[in-house]
């Protein structure tokens, strides 16, 4: 349920039938009741991750993120906005018996029906992997940042990359929504990922942790799972590291 709902319940709740004189004290207080419950049905939070160009590490963040998320206890929603949909195949080779994650696909055109859709399902967070060249779909963009609860825009550490991300950390945060940067990719020997930082950082803010190069976040890829769900997986504590990030971001217990 969206938090326009909650709020036109509430508001409908001051206008009663009846009288409030001529209300008994059970009545008065099954009103009360029922307005708190309604006033606390948790409003499912929405997390976008997107960017300008393709290769930035989008899907990999999102299908990451939600990993951590389901594996916290969360109740857990993907939406594949990408044609391409990476994100799709990588769910369906999804093995049962794993922390479960919903995920639905659609074209960018679509998102207004998608959301409205999801936000009648009872999950607690809703990450979603946008296509490349997002800019050709203006009103849809606008539609998902007002939707949003958090941005992030993941960049490898590259010039070509951060060329590409900062002008459009510059256009999404005149939306006014908290937004980040994640650093994805990250080989600490390097002497670029100083110099990315320091663009990154003189934009935006900058997530705190970043997730390093892996091998083993390739391979949890093509078998449908998180790099969390490999035992001993390099870049596992990372992404829960980034993961706690969103969380503390988005208000969500940690369950």
């Amino acid at each position: 349920m969206s938090g326009t709902d909650v709020e036109t319940k509430r508001r409908s709740r001051k206008k009663p039938t009846t009288p409030k004189a001529a209300q008994g004290p059970e009545e008065a207080n099954s009103e009360i009741l029922l307005e708190k419950a309604i006033a606390d049905v948790p409003r499912c939070k929405t997390v976008l991750v997107n960017g300008p160009k393709g290769g930035l590490g989008k899907t990999t963040l999102v299908r990451n993120l939600a990993v951590a998320a389901a594996r916290s206890g969360l109740r857990v929603a993907l939406a594949d906005l990408d044609p391409q949909q990476t994100l799709l195949k990588w769910w369906s080779r999804r093995p049962e018996g794993l922390a479960e994650v919903a995920l639905w696909a659609a074209e960018p055109s679509d998102s207004r029906e998608l959301l409205d859709i999801i936000s009648r399902q009872s999950f607690d967070v809703l990450i979603i992997d946008t296509p490349p060249g997002l800019e050709k779909y203006p009103e849809d963009v606008q539609r998902l940042i007002e939707a949003s609860d958090l941005l992030l825009i993941p960049c490898g550490p590259s010039s070509d990359e951060s060329e590409s991300v900062v002008p459009w950390m510059e256009f999404v945060g005149r939306f006014g929504k908290p937004s980040a940067f994640v650093l994805t990719r990250v080989d600490r020997r390097s002497s670029t990922v100083r110099e990315v930082k320091l663009e990154l950082n003189a934009v935006g803010r900058l997530c705190p942790i970043e997730i390093p190069q892996s091998e083993d976040i390739k391979r949890a890829s093509k078998i449908g799972i998180g790099v969390q769900e490999i035992a001993k997986a390099f870049g596992a504590a990372e992404i829960e590291g980034v993961w706690a990030f969103v969380r503390n971001e988005l208000g969500l217990r940690q369950e």
